[in-house]
């Protein structure tokens, strides 16, 4: 390994920031999306839940039926829209914290970060990263609804509602699947918000 690639490693990164910011460095910026991961849980479900009815209304089916599996993608990636419409903001006020050094403390917190950028951008300035954001959120979405339809419904017998430990499974496991299909834009999508919005 090279020194320059060292340099720029995880444990390499944890040493500096405890170093030159101690333990409360590790958490600059954490603030916004703890606050927000009910709302966005709830947006993202909620919205899905409105585009299967949506998509059975489209499709003349009955209140309850199956959806197919095109179907159910494209209500997850549908629900990754309205996700980002609510996380871009959020995501914006984290990135513009954690890139504030301590020589050059440009907010004092997320209130007043936000209210700078509306003062400086509007309110549209808020959306600043919204690109990058949907581009993890849609595939997020669409990943996580239709892993979890698919696997629930491969668990489930014919005509029979699925069980607990079913759906238990099923959504663990498109968590999982969520997680590992939005990492690598989950950081892409902070280096480019990082990017244009720097301090």
């Amino acid at each position: 390994m090279s020194a320059s690639a060292s340099d720029h490693g995880a444990v390499s990164i944890f040493r500096k920031v405890v170093k030159t910011e101690g333990m409360p460095g590790l958490f600059r910026g954490i603030g916004p999306p703890l606050a927000t991961v009910s709302l966005l849980n709830a947006v993202l479900f909620s919205a899905n839940g409105y585009l299967r009815g949506m998509a059975r209304k489209i499709s003349n089916l009955p209140e309850n039926a199956p959806l197919t599996t095109s179907m159910y993608a494209a209500c997850g990636a549908g629900s990754g829209v309205f996700m980002a419409l609510v996380a871009c903001p959020t995501e914006l006020v984290k990135c513009r914290l954690q890139i504030q050094s301590q020589g050059h403390v440009a907010y004092q917190g997320p209130m007043d970060c936000t209210r700078s950028i509306i003062r400086n951008r509007g309110i549209l300035g808020m959306y600043t990263g919204l690109t990058p954001t949907l581009l993890r959120e849609v595939p997020g979405g669409l990943a996580y609804f239709t892993c979890y339809e698919v696997l629930k419904k491969s668990l489930t017998d014919v005509g029979k509602a699925p069980s607990q430990s079913t759906m238990l499974l099923s959504g663990g496991v498109a968590g999982v699947v969520y997680w590992g299909s939005v990492t690598s834009n989950s950081i892409r999508a902070d280096k480019m918000i990082a990017v244009r919005t720097a301090c």
